[in-house]
């Protein structure tokens, strides 16, 4: 296909080419097409122009952009058909009534108390508090024992939330 030699238009063909095949790849329904394409468009947009703009800004952006991105589009990845991915984020982003129906989840039957335990930490380690937790650890004579601790209870935590949550059998079983 040339590869990224042959010019920026060939190179962005390329790329939507490689995720639509790559969606397919994980199944033949709508829903993966448009999970490849939507990973696909943001790789193309970020070659033509946003990559310069992401590189000027924070890292916190950066992270929350990239986030949003890889969530919505595992929305289309997970769901049954493209009208229930587009419910599911109507829900997540508090837009129920617009896209019609009754609310897959609510937001507090999805993300509960117990979800903030997690949370509010990852968003904190991610955007830059592991820095400052490493050097808070580094500094203290039980650092050596509290970091471990500290990670080991939140992986504890994570697979103890993992675990509570309803069977859920493995996807690629669904075909």
């Amino acid at each position: 296909m040339g590869g990224n030699r042959r010019g920026l238009l060939r190179t962005c063909v390329n790329l939507a080419v490689v995720f639509l095949v790559t969606g397919l790849w994980h199944g033949a329904g709508w829903t993966f097409v448009i999970w490849g394409a939507i990973h696909g468009a943001m790789v193309i947009l970020e070659k033509l122009f946003l990559g310069r703009h992401l590189d000027r800004s924070p890292a916190v952006l950066n992270h929350a952009y990239v986030m949003l991105v890889v969530l919505v589009a595992w929305v289309f990845f997970r769901a049954d058909s493209a009208s229930l991915a587009l419910q599911y984020l109507g829900d997540m982003f508090g837009l129920a009534g617009i896209t019609g129906g009754e609310p897959v989840y609510s937001f507090f039957e999805v993300f509960g108390r117990r979800c903030l335990v997690l949370t509010v930490p990852g968003i904190w380690l991610s955007a830059g508090g592991e820095r400052q937790a490493r050097r808070f650890f580094r500094n203290t004579a039980a650092g050596n024992v509290l970091e471990p601790l500290c990670l080991t209870l939140v992986l504890v935590c994570a697979i103890l939330l993992l675990a509570a949550d309803t069977y859920n059998p493995f996807i690629y079983f669904r075909f």
